[in-house]
């Protein structure tokens, strides 16, 4: 099996910054937009410009909160973008119509890893694994209720387990 290496920064906020983290070798760059709570660093017509201007040997991805198929093409389509990361509930239909609509798109969903709660993440995985290209772990920080970019850690031994399994 060939895996590629992935250099993932989320959360662009200017051209200047996207330009320098691709210089050091980051592969991806992440632009939230349509979040719970979170404000975007910039606005969707600035983010479209950067990912035009991106070289074709990185990838630009979407991350939001969004769950309805048709919303999250619409605005990867006005983005430029393939790629999706996907947070917050989305329920297996709304991963099934996503890739009907769209099979091209590589879609990642969002696992929050709390304490207790590997049984179910690994639930998730079993329903959802047909529609998704990939997982990314989060943390939730029970003293804000966040359940992404957190900056806490959880026990890796959950991500290995995923992994795994």
């Amino acid at each position: 099996m060939i895996r590629q290496q992935v250099i993932h920064a989320a959360g662009i906020i200017d051209q200047d910054e996207a330009d320098l983290l691709l210089e050091c070798g980051f592969t991806h760059l992440g632009f939230p937009f349509r979040l719970a709570k979170n404000k975007p660093d910039l606005t969707e017509q600035e983010a479209a410009r950067i990912i035009r201007g991106m070289p074709s040997d990185a990838t630009a991805l979407l991350i939001t909160y969004l769950h309805d198929p048709e919303e999250v093409v619409e605005l990867c389509e006005e983005l430029g973008v393939t790629y999706v990361q996907l947070h917050g509930d989305v329920s297996v239909d709304e991963l099934s119509r996503l890739k009907v609509l769209r099979p091209d798109f590589t879609v990642i969903k969002s696992l929050v890893v709390r304490d207790g709660n590997q049984a179910e993440l690994l639930e998730d995985v079993a329903k959802t694994a047909a529609f998704l290209d990939g997982y990314i772990t989060d943390t939730f920080d029970p003293r804000t209720g966040a359940t992404g970019a957190t900056g806490m850690v959880h026990d890796w031994n959950v991500s290995g387990r995923l992994v795994a399994d």
